[in-house]
């Protein structure tokens, strides 16, 4: 992956790219804080006064919607990679976490979404391979994909 390469969509303001970039660089690896906050030039508490008034949530909820938008992304796009391998991927702890943190933001489990968008996509290309997925397309999708349903700040989210 070049170092170079922008991970931002329209959705991020262009002070916290570094921070971002940081987050969807390696969803399967969780920064701190303070890594973050460094990355973008800011103190902590800066980087999330400037994430929830610009983003409308805090790094950490960011971080878990986007892993979650992604493991999406990937369950439509990858029918054979397996709901475990994903969620590995996307950084979730366990099956279990995954399919709650899953369940929340999609009301439905992991494996009903991908049987939905088997039967409703016609997309899909059931012989991807997990390791042919274009994980960089995927993260820039994903950023879209968020930046369109952004919630306003200070509204809560199911996140």
């Amino acid at each position: 992956m070049k170092q170079s390469q922008k991970f931002t969509a329209n959705n991020v303001p262009r002070e916290l790219d570094a921070a971002v970039a940081l987050m969807v660089r390696c969803p399967a690896n969780t920064p701190s804080l303070a890594e973050l906050a460094r990355a973008a030039g800011l103190s902590i508490t800066s980087l999330n006064r400037k994430f929830r008034r610009q983003l409308g949530l805090t790094p950490r909820r960011w971080f878990w919607k986007f892993r979650t938008q992604l493991a999406a992304e990937m369950l439509a796009t990858a029918p054979q990679a397996s709901c475990l391998s994903i969620s590995r991927r996307c950084g979730f702890a366990s099956m279990a976490h995954f399919s709650r943190r899953f369940h929340i933001a999609f009301e439905q489990p992991p494996r009903a979404f991908r049987a939905h968008c088997q039967l409703n996509c016609t997309s899909i290309d059931s012989h991807v391979h997990p390791t042919d997925i274009d994980i960089n397309e995927l993260i820039e999708r994903t950023l879209n994909l968020m930046g369109k349903a952004e919630c306003p700040p200070g509204t809560k989210t199911p996140l």
